[in-house]
């Protein structure tokens, strides 16, 4: 008993073609989502980039010296 199978070409073609075209107007819905943000500009970039690596350097500071703060505790009184 032989079994035949058949595919369809037809509907698979339409199918892709289908996710292609919706995968196209995904794009274009994006593109103009992305024309409406109001971007930084160039000046507010930098002013933000500063205060953040400022901040990520005054922690790294901080905790830098509490480790030495906590390591030095622990060679004097635990560690003798």
């Amino acid at each position: 008993m032989k079994m035949k199978i058949r595919i369809n070409f037809k509907g698979t073609l339409a199918k892709i073609l289908a996710s292609f075209k919706g995968a196209l107007v995904f794009i274009k819905e994006v593109w103009l989502q992305i024309k409406k943000i109001s971007w930084p500009s160039l000046k507010e970039s930098l002013k933000y980039t500063v205060i953040v690596l400022v901040f990520a350097f005054l922690t790294a500071v901080f905790l830098g010296g509490a480790d030495f703060g906590f390591t030095s505790l622990l060679k004097k009184f635990i560690l003798k």
